[in-house]
């Protein structure tokens, strides 16, 4: 019996394009005995692995809505990380209520970090939900996932994509997914110069234009607490100062960002990590995949269609050429 082992990158919004790769290795008849995966690959391998349907899953992220996100995301916050995450764990619980791992049918493993002690944390048992949130506490953005001690953080810190995890379930067949492969922007003098006037002047209009969405808000209505009420709006238009620039497409010419440093940076650390690991685990990989998605952002949650289907259409290719079974 050929036993099939897939391992999953993480990538935040890119990490959707895992669903593809699942919708064309259905097309095939190829189901995977065991899952591995880091961050968003820990996230859509563990619905997969817990029974949610690929139809359902894909539903999920193609009607994701942002304002709904910003619900689950922004309130409340925490001292360790933009964001605390108990409203992530709640919409995980959810989709895949309280499911342990080794109930699974599909062998699931997700990879994360244990700050405090310095070491990879392979979580392959236990509640499943708490095993996705802590894969995904991305520095700075989710606060950590506490437990016994350990302080755990998002696995692409150590192993973002962890082949020589699944390798150790003895696999015949190991197919890999690094959704992550970036063409990365060249830094330069004169793209992140500071023009003190830039920052002075830019947006204004739609600073004012959001401040006033933000005052007529409903939630924020039913905060009667002026000073918690104001401390909120503070958070909001920090997160806004945040994102503003990464979403605004229309002047490449533009200094980059802070979401354009933190996401190139990002990047270039990820894939050094798993170039650092290409030939010891490489060899004994039988599916390498590493599509490029330079027009997608780290949070580009809106692109989910276009991810899903190209990676569908390439994984399927890739596969017309194998035989696997």
């Amino acid at each position: 019996m050929n036993k099939i082992a897939l391992v999953l990158s993480g990538g935040g919004a890119k990490g959707f394009a895992h669903i593809g790769v699942l919708k064309a290795l259905e097309e095939h008849d190829i189901s995977p005995d065991i899952i591995v995966g880091t961050s968003m690959g820990a996230i859509i391998g563990g619905f997969y692995s817990s029974g949610v349907s690929l139809k359902d899953i894909e539903e999920i992220a193609s009607t994701f809505d942002w304002k709904e996100f910003a619900k689950i995301l922004v309130l409340p916050t925490s001292e360790t990380g933009i964001i605390k995450g108990d409203k992530i764990v709640k919409f995980f619980r959810n989709i895949i209520g309280y499911t342990k791992i080794e109930d699974l049918s599909t062998k699931f493993s997700a990879v994360a970090f244990d700050l405090k002690n310095n070491c990879e944390t392979i979580i392959d048992g236990g509640d499943l939900v708490s095993a996705l949130r802590a894969s995904m506490a991305i520095p700075m953005i989710f606060s950590p996932f506490i437990y016994k001690g350990r302080v755990l953080f998002d696995g692409g810190l150590i192993n973002p994509l962890p082949i020589d995890v699944a390798k150790e379930y003895n696999p015949n067949t190991i197919i890999a997914v690094n959704v992550m492969k970036k063409k990365i922007k060249n830094f330069s003098r004169e793209r992140i110069g500071i023009n003190l006037d830039y920052y002075k002047d830019k947006n204004k209009k739609k600073k004012r234009k959001f401040k006033k969405k933000l005052d007529s808000n409903f939630l924020l209505k039913q905060v009667k607490n002026d000073s918690q009420k104001n401390i909120i709006k503070e958070k909001i238009f920090k997160l806004y100062d945040f994102f503003d620039d990464y979403f605004d497409k229309n002047n490449e010419d533009k200094p980059l960002s802070k979401m354009d440093i933190l996401e190139n940076i990002f990047y270039i650390t990820q894939n050094y990590f798993i170039e650092s690991k290409a030939g010891e685990n490489n060899r004994d990989v039988d599916i390498y995949y590493e599509p490029i998605f330079d027009t997608v952002n780290f949070f580009d949650f809106s692109r989910a269609k276009y991810l899903i289907d190209k990676a569908e259409k390439e994984m399927k290719k890739i596969l017309d050429d194998k035989n696997i079974k």
